[in-house]
């Protein structure tokens, strides 16, 4: 039973990862490094953010999910 709840999950990562290989790509690798450079720095400063001063989430401490 506890191994069916991993079928959808892999299913979905292999469909999705069929279909971001074959589909079209414009952007060129430069644009590409550019654009999750940015995305990497948006999560981490967000990250930063909402821990820091928010306090929403901890590791071995108070917090949301102590």
């Amino acid at each position: 039973m506890l191994k069916m709840w991993w079928l959808l999950p892999n299913l979905s990562l292999f469909i999705n990862l069929v279909i971001i290989r074959f589909m079209p790509k414009y952007l060129t690798k430069k644009e590409i490094y550019i654009s999750w450079f940015v995305v990497a720095l948006f999560n981490l400063s967000s990250d930063i953010v909402l821990s820091l001063y928010f306090r929403l989430y901890e590791l071995n401490g108070d917090g949301v999910q102590a």
